[in-house]
């Protein structure tokens, strides 16, 4: 039996480089879904709080989320995080309790 990994990931644009953050993000959408290990990845923007961004992200067990960080769609992107974003991304692991 494997464990789903479900997290929540909060990205807070630098100053002046949301739209640049927003557009690293999307476009690592459609190579992550097409991971093997990869059940859920959803782009979010909070309304209020423009520039902070959540994605929604589920995979098959902890060690495919592993993986996907050692992609190079995802190393890209990390390579570039520091001058995107205002504070370190903050990862909340969550647990689904309904359907």
């Amino acid at each position: 039996m494997t464990e789903t990994f479900i997290s929540l990931a909060t990205l807070v644009a630098a100053d002046g480089k949301r739209d640049e953050l927003r557009d690293a993000l999307l476009a690592l959408i459609d190579p992550t879904r097409r991971e093997k290990g990869n059940l859920d990845y959803v782009l979010f923007e909070e309304t209020d709080n423009p520039g902070t961004f959540v994605m929604r992200e589920a995979f098959v067990n902890p060690a495919a989320l592993g993986e996907h960080m050692r992609t190079p769609h995802f190393e890209s992107f990390a390579k570039r995080a520091e001058d995107l974003l205002k504070e370190p991304l903050r990862l909340v692991r969550i647990t689904q309790v309904s359907n």
